[in-house]
């Protein structure tokens, strides 16, 4: 089905197609049957393939895209420019690469960031290929792995068009620990939709020296990702602030959140026993950051190598059967597995930061320090709250029951130990750059 926006915004396409005649171009065509598809494989020299959201991106005649423009199963005809061509499809090739890595169990990428925007001369354009990317992010988040994107730097509510996916978590930059919004940023106003959760995280200027900028290997800042904000974005030099330095920020979290579950997981499990358990690690994937593989403090931290540091945890008995006495003991129905879902539930219950005013929908400003902390103070009836079954009768029942073990969940040395982990051992997939994105 084709809504009147899309319908309206498929005629401009075609009416733009009309002027191209003879002359090649580039487009994303989403396509709503499978005839369609094989009709615009057929009439283009197609780039890519992106099945998992409908899409060929490719080049072909302006008169045969136009041709298919009458044809019902047209859901969407999108023009890449010239000048943006080569940038948006190395993006899109990561971003399909990410998703078959998940889904095909290559590599459990645990979060993706994506802190990359429109080119300022492409900024409301329409010509960079900015709905695709953002279906494309969409789809990852809702079926892979969460997404961090960064919300723009227009200075007002121009949301960049990439965070316009439901399933992705878009980031606003702040300055001073969340006290106010960083000026540039772009950020959510009354007409954003209520039912989105913002995050906010520091993405002002810091001049401040970190230790692994003097590391040896650290990249000059001319790169768009430095090292410093790769291994330690809370800590690492910047001299231009922005939401795509806020989303640095924000994606580290994600570890803590990842190997915590992890940890209540081989709590749960009948399998694993008392003891050391080792756990997965966690890996991120940041889109197109320009970072080397062979630089000394990436060693043991590529996913794709060989040696790389495991995360161990210790499970106790007397924890285990805590666990057992509750979730087994009263037949609780709840799944707490690590996903976009449980993510966006669990960054919720952080406090509310009513930063973007106007705007109704979830705000909660983020850090690595603050998601510790909210870890750290977890306990049962928090994350019955977040997992359990609220259709259930017994849902109230299982509530009551939490609420008399007011404990937090683990104690100090676990938390320190999932802190340490994420802080210094987490893994990153760095894909190369490619001088064509075609396959």
């Amino acid at each position: 089905m084709v809504t009147s926006a899309r319908a309206d915004r498929l005629v401009d396409m075609c009416e733009l197609l009309e002027d191209y005649g003879n002359d090649i171009v580039t487009v994303s065509v989403k396509y709503g049957t499978r005839d369609l598809q094989n009709r615009v494989l057929q009439a283009s020299n197609p780039v890519m393939h992106l099945d998992f959201i409908s899409r060929v991106v490719g080049d072909a005649k302006g008169e045969d895209i136009l041709a298919l423009c009458d044809d019902p199963g047209v859901r969407d005809i999108e023009y890449i420019a010239p000048n943006q061509k080569d940038s948006t499809l190395h993006r899109l090739l990561e971003v399909y690469r990410v998703y078959h890595y998940v889904i095909g169990g290559r590599f459990p990428i645990a979060a993706v960031n994506f802190s990359q925007g429109v080119r300022r001369d492409a900024i409301g354009n329409n010509v960079s290929g900015e709905r695709t990317m953002a279906e494309a992010l969409d789809v990852v988040a809702r079926r892979a792995s969460p997404v961090f994107v960064a919300a723009g730097n227009s200075g007002d509510t121009r949301l960049s068009r990439y965070a316009e996916g439901d399933h992705v978590f878009p980031v606003v930059a702040t300055q001073g620990n969340g006290a106010a919004l960083y000026p540039e940023t772009s950020r959510p106003d009354a007409t954003t939709n209520k039912r989105r959760l913002f995050l906010f995280a520091d993405g002002a200027p810091r001049l401040e020296t970190s230790r692994i900028d003097e590391l040896p290997g650290a990249l000059e800042p001319k790169h768009h990702l430095t090292l410093g904000q790769l291994l330690m974005p809370e800590q690492s030099q910047i001299t231009v602030g922005g939401s795509s330095f806020a989303t640095f920020a924000a994606t580290p979290t994600a570890c803590l959140v990842h190997q915590y579950l992890q940890v209540v997981d081989f709590h749960l499990s009948a399998e694993k026993l008392v003891g050391q358990v080792q756990a997965q690690p966690f890996v991120s994937y940041y889109v197109d950051n320009g970072i080397p593989q062979d630089v000394p403090a990436l060693k043991n931290r590529l996913a794709d190598k060989r040696k790389k540091y495991a995360p161990i945890y210790e499970i106790s008995t007397s924890n285990k059967q805590r666990f057992d006495d509750f979730f087994f003991g009263n037949t609780v129905e709840f799944n707490l597995r690590y996903s976009t879902p449980i993510l966006r539930a669990f960054y919720r219950t952080l406090p509310e930061a009513n930063l973007a005013g106007g705007f109704e929908g979830y705000q909660r400003y983020i850090s690595f320090d603050a998601v510790l902390d909210r870890l750290r103070a977890m306990t049962l009836a928090d994350w019955v709250a977040i997992a359990a079954n609220k259709r259930s009768t017994y849902f109230g029942r299982w509530m009551d029951l939490a609420r008399q073990d007011p404990a937090p969940l683990f104690d100090s040395t676990t938390m320190d130990a999932i802190a340490a982990y994420c802080r210094d051992y987490a893994l990153f997939i760095i894909l190369s750059d490619e001088a064509k994105s075609k396959f």
